[in-house]
Order: C-alpha cells, then structure tokens, then sequence
C-alpha cells in the first residue's frame, strides 16, 4: 500500500543507517541538512508517535498531520489502487507513523511506510524515552563502532527485533511463503542488502521463483523492505545494518 524508501546514495564516509529510529516531530523540522542526523549517524528510516489532528483522504493518497510535543508534522502515503482500505488511524486519537523525511518546495513531510493506532499508552512514554536513550547512547560508542554499524540494534531494543516489529503491522496474518522471504532478507548483513539470485539460491525447492517476486512485490508495496543499488538487491527497513 504504501511506497518503499529510497535507495541509499552512494560515497564514502559514514553509511546510511537503515535502522528504524525515534524522533521527536522537532528534529526532523529543524534539521538543516538534506538528511536526519543524530550525533553525526545518518538516519533514513524515522518513527514519530503523536495525536493525529487532520486525515484527508483522496483518490490516490492519504495525508495525515501529526503533533507531539514539540511539533506538528504532515505524513502522506500513496494508494497503489482505488480499492485499497486506508488504514484504520482517525482523528483526535494517538498513533505510530514509520517512514522516511522528504522535503518539498523548503517543507518537510514524512513518506509513510507504516501508520499504526496506539493501543499501550505504556508505548508513549516509552517512545520519548528511546529518543532520549539514542544519543546518549551513541556518545559512549566511538567513530570506528559507527562506521561499522551506524545505529547499533541495542539502541533500539525498546522497538523488537525486525520480525517482532513486523507482527506489530501484520507479520501473523502474512502468507508463510512471505514471512520466508522477509525473515531471508532481513538477515542479511550486507550494505546493499540481499540480491534476488541470493534469494532464489537460498529458497531452491522451498518457495517457486514466481511466488518469491510476489512477496517481493508484497513487501516493498508494504514498505517492509526496499531496494538499494539496484532492483534486485533488497533490505529490511528494520535492519539494524
């Protein structure tokens, strides 16, 4: 339902984290630069909890705005068709939007991958807490740790590991042919991810070639993965690599 992140640009310094990460609405507006960073770690991936003030539904997207404490944001998603269900998010109620930070004629905006109701209040103070958590986190690991993995996964163990993330969207009602494939992909280490000859190779005489684009096309249509170098390279958006 949703679009899948952008590709990560390519150079030299310190990777792009691919890692889910907590930020307060603030951050995201009062960052400067073309990408989020906290203490100098590239963020693409961003988590925002807050009351969701307006919903305004068109043919081919959705537009939520989103406030916090410290700011008010919009969150837009893309219907792929003019049947699909909008999610089940109203107005005046808390909720999780998960996706990544565009700018558009000098205002940002987040491109939802996920937008998820609040059901814990207990996860409200938790979010504000992992916000607080990462940087100060990030200041005890040293640049040699960030280069090698830019946001470490204990850093955001308040939010589960990939696949208890993705049972909060709806890992348990997914085919079992794609919780494979994702459960493939998100173990995969790699910068660029996994290729789809890797996969087929690992998935020989379990899952049919067919049947793995499908969930391929499943899981970037879901945001639960996104392509990378190519179109045929793949990772989690949950992955911590």
């Amino acid at each position: 339902m949703f679009s899948s992140p952008a590709p990560a640009a390519g150079g030299k310094g310190i990777s792009k984290s691919r890692a889910l990460a907590p930020v307060a609405i603030r951050q995201i507006l009062e960052c400067q630069e073309d990408i989020l960073k906290i203490n100098n770690i590239e963020v693409q991936v961003v988590k925002v909890l807050g009351i969701i003030k307006t919903v305004d539904i068109k043919s081919i997207k959705i537009s939520y705005t989103i406030q916090d404490p410290t700011g008010t944001i919009e969150g837009i998603s893309y219907l792929e068709t003019d049947t699909d269900t909008p999610e089940t998010v109203i107005e005046n109620t808390y909720c999780v939007m998960i996706g990544s930070v565009r700018s558009q004629n000098d205002t940002k905006h987040i491109m939802i991958f996920n937008v998820l109701p609040v059901t814990d209040f207990n996860e409200i103070m938790e979010h504000y807490l992992a916000i607080i958590h990462m940087p100060l986190k990030a200041n005890t690991l040293d640049s040699t740790e960030f280069e090698q993995k830019p946001i470490k996964q204990e850093m955001l163990s308040s939010y589960g590991t990939a696949n208890e993330k993705l049972s909060d969207v709806n890992y348990f009602d997914m085919d079992p042919k794609f919780k494979r494939v994702y459960e493939v992909i998100s173990k995969s280490q790699s910068e660029s991810g996994i290729s789809m000859d890797e996969l087929f190779s690992s998935l020989t005489g379990k899952i049919q070639r067919d049947q793995i684009r499908s969930a391929l096309e499943y899981l970037v249509g879901e945001g639960h993965i996104f392509t990378t170098i190519d179109e045929n390279h793949f990772k989690s958006t949950e992955s911590p690599f």
